[in-house]
Parts: C-alpha cells; structure tokens; sequence
C-alpha cells in the first residue's frame, strides 16, 4: 500500500483502512513514513491526511541523517515541522545517546526539547536534566532543571548548563559547583 501526498510525503505499509469523510488512514504492517529528509518507520500509524498528522502507540522510530530517535509513542505533525516522543525515549547519534520520558523535535531546525528526566552520554561526559534543547546543526545545547554534570572524576551542577560541542566547552550559570574527587 502506498499513499502519496504532494511532493514531500510518502507512506508505505502492508495493509491500510481508510474512512474517507474522516480522511483517516489506519495502516499496519511494515509502515514507513517519509517526509522530506525524515524517515518514521513502525508497525502501526494513525495518519489524517487532512491535518497531515501521524500517531503511533507502538515502537517507532525516526531517522534523520546520522539521528535515530527510539520512543514506545509518538506524533508527528508534517505541516508544523514538529514531532513529539514519549515513554522510553532514546536518541542516537554520532556524538551521544540520550534517554528522556518526553522529547519534541524540531524536523526542520533539528532541534530536540527534552521534558523531564533527561541523560546524556557522551565519550566519559555524564549530563543530567529535566529540561532542556539540543541544536543538532550548532551542536549546543542548554541544560536546566536539576542539570549535572560528570567527566571522569570531576562533578559539577548549576541552575543551567551550557554546552558548546565545537570547543567542546560546558558553563555552569547561577549557583554552579564543581568537585574533583580530592578537591
């Protein structure tokens, strides 16, 4: 089964219940969604054509380049460039893996907002938050809400972490404490 939607949208799957008052498509089986550079592949996904919004309930996962983002749920809204992913949230890329409960991406700016307990790990670097946003292109990232962080043997926590990948720099603003084992 295929569905074709402009230039930028096509959707494949074994299987496909459509209710065309409703424009709504239930496919099963095999589904892949693609959109512009962005790739959803699952076993089950909701899909209004109208709205050009796609849900899933089950396993899912979206490929973007060299990112791969893991979660049990999940929407992704075409026209509004945005997808949102819950329970189990896993984000792999060349330069960490992150966990999070909920994270919203940007498809077209790629930038991940996280949204409750978050960790990142990246080579011996340790981060943890409960807010925060990762730029993708910039590689920068904010980290806030009970946000730490560990290198090896030194620790260090602040209001907000900044982190900038090219320099490979972290600052730590309001309240910031950092402990080495001894010191």
């Amino acid at each position: 089964i295929q569905i074709l939607q402009g230039d930028s949208t096509s959707i494949f799957s074994d299987s496909l219940f459509y209710s065309g008052d409703e424009k709504q498509a239930e496919l099963h089986g095999q589904v892949a969604l693609l959109n512009n550079e962005n790739e959803l592949y699952t076993e089950a996904l909701s899909y209004n054509l109208r709205d050009k919004k796609a849900e899933y309930r089950q396993k899912a996962y979206l490929q973007r380049g060299s990112t791969r983002i893991n979660s049990i749920r999940g929407q992704y809204w075409l026209n509004q460039h945005t997808a949102v992913f819950a329970d189990s949230v896993v984000v792999v890329d060349t330069n960490f893996v992150l966990r999070a409960d909920t994270l919203e991406f940007d498809t077209d700016q790629q930038i991940a907002f996280f949204h409750g307990p978050t960790s990142i790990n990246q080579d011996s670097n340790r981060i943890y938050c409960e807010s925060g946003f990762y730029d993708f292109v910039n590689e920068k990232a904010e980290f806030a809400k009970n946000a730490s962080f560990r290198n090896g043997a030194q620790k260090g926590k602040a209001r907000r972490l900044l982190y900038d990948d090219s320099p490979k720099t972290i600052t730590l603003i309001g309240d910031a404490i950092i402990t080495e084992e001894d010191q």
